[in-house]
């Protein structure tokens, strides 16, 4: 058990070695190459094709109990404003999901079962959240949506990174690949 556990453990870390290479391989030394020789797209001679694109990366900003009252706070004014630029700039309510979290004491069980018709007739005694959020996929969509038509978008408040790269767009034939 103890020799699987340190064979999975230096899997796990080689993974993230090979992932930080790939990243720097992308962001750093195909990109500064394409820059050089001013080209956006390669195909090389065993099929593969690297392109030049963006990456899109990050979540909505998120407090969280690791974090300082004052930095939950300050997130939370940041999510707040996040969500008011979808929904008022970008017009795009629908990429919010929400969670409606209801507490009932004990003996409320009549009104739980009730909620979902009467949720605005419940007693006083319920505890009521909405739990606002969006898929860090659905949102790094929706900004690469939107750079790609050449819009302005807010990043650092989204929580979201935009780093130009160069990634594999097809793979090569797998006859006679090497790493």
């Amino acid at each position: 058990m103890v020799e699987a556990d340190r064979a999975v453990d230096a899997a796990e870390e080689a993974l993230t070695k090979a992932k930080a290479n790939k990243r720097r391989i992308e962001t750093e030394t195909l990109l500064a190459l394409f820059d050089e020789a001013d080209v956006n797209e390669v195909t090389l001679p065993n099929g593969a094709k690297a392109k030049r694109t963006t990456l899109i990366e990050g979540s909505l900003p998120k407090p969280g109990p690791k974090k300082s009252p004052e930095e939950n706070e300050q997130l939370a004014q940041q999510r707040r404003q996040a969500f008011a630029h979808i929904i008022d700039v970008w017009e795009v309510p629908e990429l919010i999901k929400c969670d409606i979290l209801v507490h009932h004491d004990k003996g409320e069980y009549e009104a739980a079962l009730r909620l979902f018709e009467e949720i605005r007739k419940l007693s006083n005694s319920a505890d009521v959240a909405l739990i606002e959020d969006i898929h860090p996929q659905t949102l790094q969509a929706e900004v690469r949506r939107r750079l790609v038509k050449g819009e302005a978008v807010p990043t650092e408040l989204l929580g979201i990174t935009a780093l130009p790269a160069v990634r594999l767009t097809k793979k090569p034939k797998s006859e006679g690949i090497t790493s």
